[in-house]
């Protein structure tokens, strides 16, 4: 069928609005709707009907719509706009925050570079498993992915089974920081954070954590520790992280030696990497579900997504500084550096295979950032004791996914040190599979490996040059 001409377009919508479709959208109901509902929701399509050549379909036929509406028009409009509001900052977990404190790392007395700050959880049982765990998240998005809310926070959670809980909050890059680099976010963010960590419990290991890119720092950072004899780690947990970057997953579609080279000569103008060209790219990958569907929803129909904890936090965006990008780029994806033994730390190549300590890996079975497969090859880099659970859900689902969630289940196998190699494919037909939560396990491995139960550190180490600063979440989050 031939399309209108873009003025018939616009008088049939007008005549639309002016013909007094009060009543209920497509409810058939004798409840009055005020006007304004579907008025607003043809303001707003003005822009999709111009651009895409196409009327919105008729109220009363606009089923989808209809199954929707509410009979009260006013609180289901208020509704929308209200979500609109929200601040992704906001949507934190208050009770847990007012309950936690900030430990500085105190290198920035010693140099002008910063890339981070130490949250230190105030523990909620009585006594406390000796080995304090740290969590390296990613830096391309806000710490507190982990923190969401109470029902679905994993540091809460990790408290509330009796383990001291540090996590890094990242600093949000700006022009200034265009020369820090991978060694930078090394130096001043984990070993800092470490140097933190073991000041406020000393004379214990730490159990380090790192989920997406931060993963990928640990099992970095806990090389060049294996590497230069420094024993402070008694385990090491990746979340979904890559140590091999040779099947990138779909990521790999925008990564090239010409789109490398293209962000380069953008990032020397502005020194890092916008939020907006990072999160673009992640939507490209699951266009359906993150541009789409809600472009139908949101332009076409007019029905805004309630907002979750999670949405808001997708919302709250990083820059990436641009020596930092460039090498992880250039050294991870490109040249897959790491897993073949040339990512140089201080100058010095490091192994993944010198890691020494249990490990514990997850990989996410619909991850379009870091592939389940892509994760598992840690089983070729490394002959350490590996504990693998490949879970249901994405990157960040997969991840935050808290016991008695709906829908979910996990697979998990330990493989001692110096065990022979299983194929991802036959390790996934091979296993046992469990429902729920992965959260449960994970624990009790980290409660395996630690030591006898005692009375919890103090906030922060003041004698040591390390004391608490404010309470969390802190500055550094809000930037």
């Amino acid at each position: 069928m031939a399309l209108r001409p873009f003025p018939q377009f616009i008088r049939q919508s007008d005549q639309m609005v002016g013909a007094g479709h009060a009543g209920g959208v497509g409810s058939g109901s004798e409840t009055p709707t005020p006007a304004g509902v579907w008025r607003q929701t043809v303001a707003g399509n003005a822009f999709a009907r111009q651009r895409c050549g196409f009327q919105p379909r008729c109220p009363e036929k606009n089923h989808r719509r209809a199954r929707r509406q509410s009979s009260a028009g006013d609180v289901q409009l208020s509704r929308r706009l209200a979500s609109a509001t929200i601040r992704p900052a906001s949507r934190g977990n208050g009770e847990l925050r007012r309950w936690a404190r900030r430990s500085g790392h105190g290198r920035k007395s010693r140099s002008e570079k910063s890339t981070d700050r130490t949250d230190q959880y105030t523990p909620t049982t009585e006594k406390v498993h000796p080995e304090p765990i740290l969590i390296i998240p990613a830096w391309i998005m806000k710490y507190y992915v982990l923190d969401l809310s109470p029902h679905n926070s994993l540091i809460r959670y990790l408290v509330a089974q009796g383990h001291t809980v540090f996590c890094i909050s990242w600093r949000n890059p700006d022009a200034e920081d265009r020369d820090l680099g991978m060694d930078e976010y090394l130096e001043f963010g984990l070993h800092a954070a470490l140097d933190a960590v073991t000041s406020v419990v000393p004379g214990h290991g730490v159990h380090a954590a790192g989920y997406c890119l931060g993963g990928t720092l640990l099992a970095i950072g806990a090389s060049a520790m294996a590497r230069d004899g420094d024993t402070r780690l008694v385990s090491v947990s990746l979340l979904a992280a890559q140590t091999d970057f040779s099947e990138p997953g779909e990521l790999s579609l925008f990564i090239n030696e010409s789109q490398v080279a293209l962000l380069e000569a953008s990032m020397a103008q502005t020194g890092y990497l916008t939020s907006d060209q990072m999160s673009g790219a992640f939507q490209l990958l699951r266009s359906y579900d993150l541009i789409w569907s809600r472009m139908i929803d949101e332009y076409l129909l007019g029905d805004r997504r309630a907002m979750t904890d999670l949405m808001a936090w997708n919302a709250d965006g990083t820059r990436l500084p641009a020596k930092m990008h460039s090498q992880y780029l250039r050294r991870l994806y490109l040249n897959n550096d790491l897993s073949a033994g040339r990512y140089p730390v201080t100058g010095r190549p490091v192994s993944v295979g010198d890691i020494a300590v249990p490990v514990f890996c997850v990989g996410t079975a619909s991850d379009h950032i870091a592939p389940w497969r892509s994760v598992y090859k840690l089983h070729l880099l490394s002959s350490a004791e590996l504990t693998f659970v490949l879970t249901t859900g994405g990157h960040n689902g997969g991840i935050v996914s808290e016991p008695g969630r709906g829908n979910r289940q996990y697979q998990i196998h330990t493989r001692a040190a110096g065990d022979g190699y299983m194929a991802p494919d036959e390790w996934q037909a091979t296993m046992q599979t469990h429902p729920d939560s992965w959260w449960p396990a994970w624990s009790a491995w980290l409660r395996e490996r630690s030591g006898d139960v005692v009375a919890p550190p103090l906030i922060g180490a003041e004698s040591s040059g390390y004391p608490t600063v404010c309470d969390a979440p802190g500055e550094y989050v809000r930037n």
